[in-house]
C-alpha cells in the first residue's frame, strides 16, 4: 500500500513538476512576445513623430525610422495568435504578400483624387488596407515614379497620414496582445509557437524567396519583397535568426534537438549572409538562382524536421496545417 501511494505521488508529482515546467517555458516565451509586441509599438510611434517633424527638413531621419520600424515587425511577422490573427491588424501593418501589385495600384488611384479630407486620421483609418502600413510607405519613400508629379509637402502629408494611421493600429495590437495572455493565464501555448514557427518558414521559403526565384528558366525579381528599399535579403536573415531563436525556446528540453536547429539555423543563416545580392535581383543570373535556391532547400529541410521530430513532441498531429492551426 505504502508502494502503490508513494508511486500515486511521485506520478502526480513528476506531472506538476512537468506543468510547471511548460508553464514556465511558454511564460518566458509570452514575455518576449510581448517585448516584441511592444518595441514595434515604440518604434511605429517614432516613425510618426520623426514623419510629423522632420520629413519636409530631413528626411534622412525618416528613411532611419522607417527602417527601425520594419525590423521590429520582422520580429513578430511570423505570430499566429492573439492580437496577430484577428480582424485586419497586421495588415494594415504589413500587407505582404502582394503578388498582383494591389500597393502600387490603390496608391495610384489614391493620390490621383487631390481631395485634403482624405488624409484626416478618421477618414484615411476607413482606408483599404493596401495603401497602409509599411508597405505603402516603402512606396512613397523609395518609388519615384508614384510622387514625381507630388511636391515634398504633399508627399510628406501622406507619409504622416500612413504613420499616423499605424501608430493607432500597433497600439491596439499591443494593448490586445497583452490581453490575450492575461485572458489565457497559465495555459502554455507551444501549438500556437509551433503554429507561427511553421507558418513563418514557409513564409520565407515559399514566399521570400519562392516569389523572386519563380522557376530557373523564368525567375522573377522584381517579386522581391521590399526591393525597393533593399531590403529583400535581410528579411530573409532577420525571419531565419527569430524563427531560429523561437526554435530554441520550443527546444529547450530536447537537448539533442536543440543541438540539431541550432546547427541547421546557423548554417542557412551563414549562407544567406555569404550571398552579396541585398535585392535578389541576381537571380536572373543561373548563379545566383541556385545558390537562393539551395537556401530555399535549406529551410524547406528544417520545416520538415520540425514537423518529423519537434511536432510529436509538443502533441502536435501529422496533419497539423500551418495556416490554420488544424
Amino acid at each position: 500500500m505504502r508502494l502503490k501511494i508513494l508511486g500515486v505521488f511521485v506520478f502526480v508529482a513528476f506531472n506538476a513538476y512537468g506543468h510547471a515546467h511548460a508553464v514556465d517555458t511558454s511564460h518566458a516565451l509570452n514575455t518576449q512576445t510581448l517585448a516584441d509586441t511592444k518595441a514595434l509599438d515604440e518604434a511605429i510611434s517614432s516613425l510618426a513623430i520623426v514623419a510629423e517633424q522632420k520629413c519636409e527638413t530631413n528626411i534622412g531621419l525618416l528613411f532611419v525610422a522607417f527602417e527601425k520600424a520594419v525590423d521590429s515587425w520582422m520580429a513578430v511577422s511570423h505570430l499566429q495568435f492573439g492580437s496577430f490573427e484577428s480582424g485586419s491588424l497586421r495588415y494594415e501593418i504589413a500587407f505582404w504578400p502582394d503578388p498582383r501589385s494591389k500597393i502600387n495600384k490603390a496608391l495610384r488611384k489614391f493620390l490621383s483624387d487631390p481631395d485634403p479630407n482624405k488624409l484626416n486620421p478618421t477618414n484615411f483609418s476607413t482606408e483599404s488596407v493596401a495603401i497602409k502600413g509599411l508597405y505603402a510607405m516603402e512606396y512613397l519613400l523609395y518609388e519615384p515614379s508614384l510622387t514625381d508629379d507630388l511636391t515634398e509637402l504633399q508627399r510628406c502629408k501622406i507619409i504622416l497620414a500612413i504613420a499616423r494611421d499605424m501608430s493607432r493600429v500597433s497600439g491596439q495590437l499591443a494593448a490586445q496582445q497583452k490581453e490575450f495572455f492575461h485572458a489565457i493565464g497559465d495555459v502554455p501555448l507551444y501549438k500556437d509557437y509551433y503554429k507561427s514557427l511553421i507558418f513563418g518558414l514557409e513564409q520565407t521559403s515559399k514566399i521570400r524567396l519562392g516569389m523572386p526565384l519563380g522557376t530557373a528558366d523564368r525567375p522573377q525579381p522584381l517579386k522581391a519583397e521590399m526591393r525597393r528599399s533593399g531590403r529583400t535579403k535581410r528579411h530573409i536573415e532577420l525571419s531565419l535568426i527569430h524563427l531560429s531563436e523561437l526554435t530554441r525556446f520550443l527546444t529547450k528540453d530536447h537537448h539533442e534537438l536543440n543541438s540539431k536547429f541550432r546547427d541547421l539555423f546557423t548554417l542557412a543563416i551563414r549562407d544567406v549572409t555569404n550571398i552579396n545580392d541585398p535585392t535578389l535581383s541576381g537571380v536572373s543570373e543561373p548563379e545566383t538562382w541556385f545558390k537562393f535556391k539551395e537556401i530555399q532547400t535549406q529551410i524547406v529541410s528544417i520545416s520538415l524536421i520540425l514537423r518529423s521530430e519537434l511536432g510529436p513532441k509538443l502533441g502536435v498531429t501529422a496533419g497539423f496545417n500551418a495556416s490554420d492551426g488544424d
